[in-house]
């Protein structure tokens, strides 16, 4: 028996998912101070293809003239960003936010993967957290994207540029055989380096203003080193680059700042920690916690009361 052919849903325009369609909600309040910097913008880049394609959809889509007056009033960062490239701020409104996004991060992974040296993954990573911080906020200030996804944005992009950062030093530890690996081309796996997410990264809650709380762990069993490569110093200082990449200021700004606090006992452990010795203290303090807790059902048991029986 021949089923029916399944109706397949016509696909959504490209003009209809660019974020510039989909402006909606409660825009920014319009102010005359923010208005003036949007025209004294448009004025300077008037001449310049980008400034005529941007005055004509602004008449087109009225809504994107609150939008611009509203940032240029109140976020001065965002404000920066869409003034340094305008044409990347008209690729971003024409674009569809959700594959514009999950394209920039792929791409940042390739060109991250393939830099020469710890420099140029600093810019890449840079440029990316700029084009991507944008094109959220976009999203987010336009209505396009509930906060939820919002925050899962951001955390993609975190996630993209810790990735990238740690697969760049993985593979130069390896150039210079300090390490090897089943795989050089996937050089996390069985390298021994853990890290984990924790706080607002950890539960995909980031928001603009977040840094990312990172614990660092190595497993010195499964890592393959070179003959004088000792396993703390190494991971230590392997750790002490990857908050570099992600937190140096430079000329292209910063991608994340990064806290390693929530390590246990941060005063006097290193930011990078031998598993062997996380598991030694938690079952140290099981054992301790074993012994202590029959003295404390003892002296629960043998504690008198005071209090006195009531008349019937």
């Amino acid at each position: 028996m021949r089923r029916p052919a399944v109706k397949k849903r016509p696909k959504q325009k490209r003009a209809q998912a660019a974020l510039i369609q989909r402006l909606a909600g409660a825009l920014p309040a319009a102010s005359a101070e923010g208005f003036a910097r949007v025209a004294t913008w448009l004025a300077s880049i008037k001449a310049v293809a980008a400034g005529k394609a941007l005055k004509a959809l602004m008449r087109q889509h009225p809504p994107l003239g609150r939008l611009l007056s509203g940032i240029a009033d109140a976020a001065p960062y965002l404000w920066d960003l869409i003034q340094a490239d305008a044409p990347r701020f008209l690729r971003l409104l024409d674009s569809d936010p959700d594959g514009a996004l999950a394209a920039l991060l792929a791409q940042t992974r390739s060109t991250a993967a393939m830099a020469d040296s710890t420099d140029e993954v600093m810019r890449v990573l840079r440029r990316m957290k700029a084009e991507a911080a944008l094109l959220v906020a976009l999203a987010d200030i336009g209505g396009v994207w509930p906060v939820a996804l919002v925050t899962s944005a951001l955390t993609d992009i975190a996630d993209t540029a810790l990735g990238a950062a740690v697969y760049h030093l993985l593979r130069k530890a390896i150039a210079r055989k300090q390490l090897a690996v089943p795989d050089p081309n996937n050089p996390e796996a069985g390298s021994g380096y853990i890290i984990l997410a924790m706080g607002k990264m950890g539960g995909r809650e980031l928001n603009f203003s977040s840094d990312i709380d990172l614990m660092v762990f190595f497993d010195a069993a499964t890592a393959k080193l070179g003959r004088d490569v000792e396993p703390t110093q190494f991971y230590v200082r392997v750790t002490r680059d990857l908050a570099k990449i992600l937190q140096q200021r430079t000329p292209d700004g910063y991608v994340f700042r990064v806290d390693l606090r929530l390590r246990p006992d941060p005063s006097s452990t290193q930011i990078a920690i031998a598993t062997e010795a996380v598991f030694a203290n938690a079952a140290g303090e099981r054992r301790q916690t074993i012994e202590l807790e029959p003295q404390r059902l003892a002296g629960r048991a043998g504690r008198r009361t005071t209090a006195r029986p009531t008349r019937p």
